[in-house]
This record gives structure tokens, C-alpha cells and sequence, in this order.
């Protein structure tokens, strides 16, 4: 979301209106936590462009070095959702894109916070925008946390975001989409036809981290194999490759 307008625009809208959306664009908590006391809505829409107060924390800015912004961005995201800002309002003519629907591309590591907060928060984890979910949004978009989240939150429909997935060649959300238990597709990937032919995603799997042990057991002989086995997980994507 790139910065639009002038200041002579600035002049059509109501001032308390004005204050709330420079705090929100400035990450201004203090600021922000004044204009909630004084009892704008936190569902307010930018007069302009119509997005929501918590579109623009969690998008404004985005697309340059986002980290620097991330903790007061959180906090901002934080007050605006505590003082009944709804977690799944969108724009005015999306469809139903919501914030989460939004952000589930996003690569940068330090939106991992914001996609937590934000199903923590409650956001429909399975909404569709033009009949996409969120998940078939990550697996497209090669984002394995992502995924993760959204399927340990509840996401369904993990069948077509792994054909999605295996279309656009994301084979880093394969594994995880397959570890939670979907379906390989009968016209699909190299990778997809190895873990047919060694029985399934856990048999392929778990000879994965056997062939992983195999190399390091050598370098750790006083560390047990299944321990190993274990502490290589955290290491490497077993199973995804």
C-alpha cells in the first residue's frame, strides 16, 4: 500500500477522522490510543481510498523493510483490534477480502507476527475471495509458515491448495500440506510422484531423515539415532525436498 493524496485533500475530512488515520500511517500508538479514548470508531474507513483503519496498520508501509516497523505496526494492530475493530472487515468492493485473505502471500518474515496475531484474534481462517481460500493464497505463494498456521488453526480444503501449490511449482508447501494429510494429485510434480512410490508422504518422509541420520551419525556418535532424528527436523525441511 504505497502513500496517496495531499494535504488539500486532507481538508474534506472531519478532523478527529484525519488525526486517527495519520496516527494509524505513522504507527503513532500514542496517538492512535488517544483518538480511540475520544471515541472514534475503530472500524472507520479511510474517506479516500475506503480501506479500514486496520487495513492501512497492517499494510501501510509493507513494501519497505517492514521489520522496522513491526513492533509498533503489532501494537497498533493489537489496539485497534481491543477496542472492537472487526478482524475480518474488508475494503468497500473486494468481495470479501479480508486482512488475513491479504497478507497470506507475504513472504517477509516478520509478517509471521502479524498473520499469528491476526488468527489469534479470530479471522476466518477458510474465507474465499473469488472462490480462493487463504490457504490455497499461501500454498501458491510458497509460504510453508504460513500454511502451517492456517492449518493448525482449522484451514480446510488442503486437497486443492496442494494442487494449487504444485501448479505454480511452491514445492516448499508441499510437505506441509501433505503432512496434514493432503491428497497427491495424479498429474502432478517429480517431487509429488517420489512420495507416491515410496508409499506416501510419511514413508518418503521418514526415509528422508533416515538417509539424514545415516550422515550425521558419524558426527554425533554419542547422540541416540531417534534424538537425532528429531534435532534434524529443526535443521532441515524433512520431507519437502
Amino acid at each position: 500500500m504505497a502513500d496517496s493524496g495531499s494535504d488539500s485533500d486532507s481538508n474534506s475530512i472531519p478532523e478527529e477522522q484525519q488525526e486517527i488515520c495519520d496516527a494509524v500511517r505513522a504507527f503513532d500508538v500514542e496517538a492512535l490510543r488517544r483518538c480511540l479514548a475520544a471515541g472514534v470508531d475503530p472500524n472507520l474507513r479511510e474517506p479516500r481510498s475506503k480501506f479500514p483503519l486496520l487495513y492501512y496498520a497492517i499494510l501501510w508501509g509493507s513494501g519497505v523493510r517492514p521489520e522496522r516497523t513491526i513492533q509498533a505496526r503489532l501494537a497498533c494492530i493489537s489496539m485497534l483490534l481491543e477496542a472492537g475493530a472487526s478482524v475480518d472487515l474488508g475494503p468497500e468492493g473486494t468481495d470479501g477480502r479480508t486482512p488475513l485473505h491479504y497478507i497470506a502471500s507475504y513472504k517477509t518474515p516478520s509478517y509471521q507476527a502479524v498473520i499469528a496475531l491476526l488468527i489469534k484474534s479470530g479471522a476466518d481462517v477458510n474465507t474465499t475471495y473469488f472462490g480462493g481460500s487463504v490457504l490455497e493464497t499461501a500454498a501458491m505463494s510458497g509460504v510453508a509458515a504460513t500454511v502451517k498456521k492456517l492449518i493448525t488453526a482449522g484451514a480446510v480444503g488442503l486437497d486443492r491448495a496442494l494442487v494449487k501449490a504444485i501448479a505454480k511449482g511452491n514445492q516448499r508447501t508441499y510437505a506441509p500440506l501433505m503432512r496434514a494429510g493432503a491428497a497427491i494429485p495424479l498429474s502432478s510434480s517429480t517431487f509429488c510422484e517420489k512420495i507416491r512410490i515410496a508409499g506416501g508422504f510419511k514413508a518418503y518422509e521418514n526415509a528422508h531423515r533416515q538417509r539424514l541420520v545415516a550422515i550425521f551419525a558419524p558426527k554425533f556418535p554419542h547422540l541416540p539415532a531417534d534424538m537425532l532424528g528429531r534435532v534434524l527436523e529443526f535443521v532441515f525441511d524433512v520431507g519437502g525436498h
